[in-house]
């Protein structure tokens, strides 16, 4: 009796294991195609999907059909001039719903032009028209991505809206049929101070050296001493100008630091400077533990006006960062000057 309940046992198991097998769990539903948020790493904002492109030259934007085809299947697109933001929907769409309440509704416009800013390039089952700024390509049979070539011609910070349109044998899947193909601009400035009438209270001032002297504003910089008069004379400063928090993007291919640096005497212009970073906020304690960007570096007779300098900082995009300069390994000169720092990216 326990053999025969065992070997019914063996056999249902037999039956729901090969049931499972043979069952087909492929997407049975209608085809379509859509971009592909995935293959273009793309954002999405509301109903759009985002494409940036930092890089001059050939890029792609990727459709994906949900399912291979058994034939050829050709897809349809239109770079549009504009479209129509739904406030109280957080929608955008081509057109406006009738009866729609025209203060819900703002209008965002393609800003790049082809054949300035960018070339939809066209062959290898593609087509593109400028003057309706229409375009189609073929996705091949058995497979599932096709690709809209774009040359990108230089940096803008300009952008187009590609929308996706039905073709006579497949539909466009609406919620995912736009792009916004946004182009990096030449630069992007995740920080900037001229130092033009104070040193604002967002930078932390350190007095290492404790000598109770420190960076100071004069005459649109910022100035740390070597040498003060009425009675005091040299001075040997360890002085630290540390930024606030900066923000720096992954977009860009590279991160620059630049500044203005100068000698407040021509006659005098030996004044040291070392330029130091950190993912944590640099204190009098920890001042001297940050990583440094430019060691001691002595200025010139060169100097005697403002000349600017610059660091490249990529290996920091993407991070949020303390930028400190400092005055030191120096004595007796006058002071340093200190202006127009920026980080941007490239």
């Amino acid at each position: 009796m326990k053999n025969l309940l065992y070997i019914n046992f063996v056999i249902l198991l037999s039956l729901l294991l090969s049931g499972c097998e043979k069952e087909d769990r492929t997407y049975q539903g209608p085809q379509y195609y859509e971009f592909s948020a995935f293959e273009n790493r793309q954002g999405t904002v509301s109903n759009i999907l985002q494409k940036e492109n930092n890089r001059v030259g050939l890029d792609s934007i990727c459709i994906q059909l949900i399912k291979t085809s058994t034939g050829n299947v050709t897809v349809n697109y239109e770079i549009v001039q504009k479209l129509y933001y739904l406030t109280d929907k957080d929608n955008y769409v081509e057109e406006v719903p009738a009866g729609t309440d025209i203060s819900v509704v703002d209008t965002v416009f393609s800003t790049a032009v082809h054949g300035q800013d960018f070339v939809i390039v066209t062959g290898n089952n593609s087509s593109f028209t400028p003057g309706t700024m229409k375009g189609s390509l073929t996705i091949p049979k058995g497979e599932y991505f096709g690709y809209i070539q774009v040359n990108m011609l230089k940096k803008t910070g300009k952008n187009f809206y590609v929308v996706l349109k039905d073709s006579p044998d497949t539909k466009a899947n609406k919620p995912t049929a736009i792009l916004n193909y946004k182009i990096s601009p030449d630069k992007i400035y995740y920080f900037t101070e001229r130092f033009l009438t104070e040193i604002p209270d967002t930078w932390t001032l350190i007095d290492k050296d404790g000598d109770g002297y420190n960076w100071e504003y004069y005459k649109s910089h910022a100035t740390s001493d070597s040498y003060r008069s009425g009675g005091v004379g040299a001075l040997t400063p360890e002085n630290y100008l540390v930024s606030p928090l900066i923000n720096i993007g992954s977009t860009m291919d590279k991160v620059m630091l630049t500044f203005d640096i100068s000698a407040g005497d021509e006659d005098y212009p030996e004044e040291n400077y070392r330029v130091v970073i950190s993912e944590s906020p640099i204190t009098l304690a920890n001042c001297r533990e940050a990583t440094i960007l430019r060691d001691w570096t002595e200025l010139d007779a060169s100097y005697a006006s403002d000349k600017t300098e610059t660091i490249d900082i990529t290996q920091y995009k993407g991070k949020s960062v303390y930028i400190a300069f400092v005055h030191g390994n120096c004595t007796d000169c006058y002071y340093i000057r200190l202006a127009n720092v920026n980080v941007f990216g490239l």
